[in-house]
Order: C-alpha cells, then structure tokens, then sequence
C-alpha cells in the first residue's frame, strides 16, 4: 500500500475486502485506491479519518475510565476484548470487527507501561460478562462522540 487511502486503511485495521463492501465499491476499486493507482473519492477518506478518529476516541474514553478504576483497585488484571464476531463489534457501534480490534490497538498503544502489563485480551467473551471492557463507540444520541466522563444521558 503506496497511497494515502491505503496508509489510511492499514491504519483503521479494515481490509481493502471490508473498505469495499462498507463502501459499496468493487474490490478492484479500493484496491486500486489503496496502491495509488485510481484516486479515492472524497467521501471513501472522510470515512477513513472519521474511523481513525473514533478508534482513538474509544481508546481515549476507555483509558480514562481504566485510569479511574485503577485508583481503587491498582495492579489488579485489566481484561479487554477482541473479537472476530462482526454482530459483537456491531453492538458496540463498529462496522466491522476488524476496525474494534484497531480501537484496542490504539488503546494498548496509548497505555503506560504499568497498564499495558496488566491487560489481558480475551478473546470472543460473551456479551455482559464480568470484569471484561469492551471498546465501544461511545456516541451521543446526535452521533458526535462523548468526552471521557460524560454519558448518553446528560
């Protein structure tokens, strides 16, 4: 991958077979997009950095409520899940499992040391199960995304 659109892509944990069928494109389409050989719309990198910037943002969010939790109970195990169960990762607002994967990614990136050596990724847990994080979308009701600390509910 040798273009912007395919930096983006990598970046956003999609494949070029995902970017496509999210797009309603032909994989030789976003392949071509994604070696620089065709210009992607406008429209295809938008979403791209709006993924990116919700990956970080979800990370953000869940940081900061790690970071609050740690100060009652420092040191102890922090369980965080991967998934490749697209219905899982559509719950939790993500177009695909792949781009929820990402969000941890950037979470793990983000985190200290001390963090990162206490999280433990589980994989496919079932949903509500105790004790494990799952990074969401964490959107307002008008699709904006929420700052750490804030709820759906103010």
């Amino acid at each position: 991958m040798t273009s912007l659109y395919g930096l983006l892509l990598q970046s956003s944990g999609l494949s070029e077979v995902e970017s496509a069928s999210l797009h309603k494109m032909p994989y030789e389409t976003v392949a071509a997009w994604s070696h620089g050989t065709a210009a992607p719309s406008d429209e295809a990198l938008r979403f791209l950095y709006r993924l990116i910037d919700l990956q970080n943002h979800a990370a953000h969010w869940v940081l900061h409520m790690l970071k609050q939790e740690s100060e009652t109970a420092s040191r102890r195990i922090v369980t965080i899940c991967i998934t490749d169960d697209e219905n899982q990762s559509g719950t939790l607002g993500w177009p695909t499992a792949s781009a929820m994967n990402a969000a941890v990614r950037r979470l793990l990136e983000i985190a200290g040391d001390d963090l990162r050596s206490r999280i433990q990724l589980v994989f496919n847990p079932e949903p509500g199960e105790p004790g494990v994080h799952f990074v969401g979308t964490r959107l307002r009701p008008d699709g904006t995304p929420e700052a750490p600390g804030q709820t759906t509910d103010e």
